[in-house]
């Protein structure tokens, strides 16, 4: 089934025993400075006032509901919440191999859902955003078609989506590991991996972007030289300035190596690319998240396989990337999602030895890790944050 967690509140305590500072490192200097960007929910829904928060305030632990019981998530999840409360998840259903959204408005003790698109087998590595006037958006994989699509609603009840193929190539494989984000003046940004011949191809990251007043928008690629063989999952944000900042993994999947690689696209639509690590073990960068702070530094969550640990790089606006071991003991770090706070505490939702954890970073940098759940996590979880602080994990 799928799964809701909420805790109220930051995590702000002393580092774990399993918490490693260490592996400090810097990568290529060459991207651009980095500008704030305020890419939270803000969108709300008629009829909902208050609080944002859907868990109990000041609750020390986390509380759990059950979203969805007749329906097998199928490990891809996403979920965003608005100021007034509204919690939005998108999800792909794997019994039904199609695309499902649910919500739950402030106050209220129940999960509403809603089938959006069941043309095939759709609704994979999607990602979902809201907008200031209640409408969400989600980008996914149409495995059947081997495409990649946008679909939203428009703001209020009741529910009614647009199902949009945004691009297809001809049976070419298109738009496996989504990422969206949008911009402060309402444009939207995606980014995804198209392929030449299929999951064993040479593979490039894709991007797109449509401007605030609708339309087809415009596509590009934008790695096509370093994504490799192994180009898996990809982090879009946008800043304030309208610079978009991209991550994803790039490599080669006979060799079994990759790198954690930052892109980052001009106004003027220059791409430039950088490094940002390359371990020493086989291959890093899996499963990014990605988060800008107000003074225009950037953040990054991501697996390293060969290590099988969670990591972190951040990069200060005009400075180089520093990197670090959260945690190395065991089998952790996959598939971490990510949210900043605006008091500068960092929080990070992962796999560790198949379970949900939870690792959080203080403003004076200090990590502190906790389990979460004993269940099961999903291979793609959702984080989001409530206005008034709370922590809103989507997972199976």
């Amino acid at each position: 089934p799928l799964s809701f967690g909420c805790a109220s509140g930051a995590t702000d305590g002393p580092a774990a025993p399993d918490a490693q500072p260490k592996d400090k490192g810097s990568a290529d200097k060459a991207a651009q400075d980095l500008q704030a960007a305020d890419l939270g929910a803000k969108d709300s829904q008629p009829g909902d006032t208050g609080n944002a928060d859907q868990c109990v305030p000041g609750a020390s632990t986390w509380s759990f509901d059950t979203v969805d019981a007749k329906t097998k998530a199928g490990g891809h999840i996403s979920i965003a919440v608005d100021p007034k409360g509204t919690v939005h998840m998108a999800y792909y259903d794997l019994t039904n191999t199609s695309l499902r959204y649910a919500w739950r408005h402030k106050g209220s003790s129940s999960w509403s859902t809603h089938l959006v698109d069941n043309t095939a087998d759709v609704g994979k590595y999607n990602a979902i955003v809201v907008d200031p006037k209640g409408a969400a958006y989600v980008s996914y994989y149409d495995a059947t078609h081997k495409a990649m699509k946008v679909s939203w609603f428009t703001a209020g009840a009741p529910y009614t989506w647009t199902v949009n193929t945004i691009d297809i190539s001809g049976g070419v494989d298109t738009g496996r590991y989504t990422s969206i984000a949008r911009d402060s003046a309402g444009g939207l940004h995606v980014a995804y991996r198209r392929t030449s011949t299929g999951g064993a191809g040479t593979h490039e990251v894709k991007y797109g972007m449509r401007g605030s007043s609708g339309g087809s928008g415009t596509f590009e690629v934008a790695d096509g030289k370093n994504a490799g063989t192994r180009a898996l999952d990809t982090a879009i944000a946008v800043d304030t300035a309208g610079v978009v900042h991209l991550v994803h993994e790039s490599g080669s999947a006979s060799a079994k190596t990759s790198t954690l690689r930052y892109l980052q696209r001009s106004k003027t639509g220059a791409w430039t690319s950088a490094v940002v690590d390359k371990s020493s073990s086989t291959n890093t960068g899996h499963h990014c998240a990605m988060a800008l702070d107000a003074k225009g530094g950037l953040h990054v969550a991501y697996h390293d396989a060969g290590n099988a640990d969670l990591r972190h790089a951040y990069k200060a606006k005009g400075g180089a990337w520093t990197l670090k071991s959260v945690q190395s003991a065991g089998s952790v770090g996959q598939h971490p999602a990510m949210v900043l706070r605006s008091t500068g505490v960092l929080d990070i939702v992962y796999n560790a030895a198949g379970k949900l954890s939870h690792a959080s970073r203080s403003a004076a940098g200090v990590w502190s890790i906790k389990a979460v759940s004993t269940a099961a996590s999903s291979e793609q979880t959702g984080l989001a944050l409530g206005s008034s602080g709370s922590l809103n994990v989507g997972y199976q």
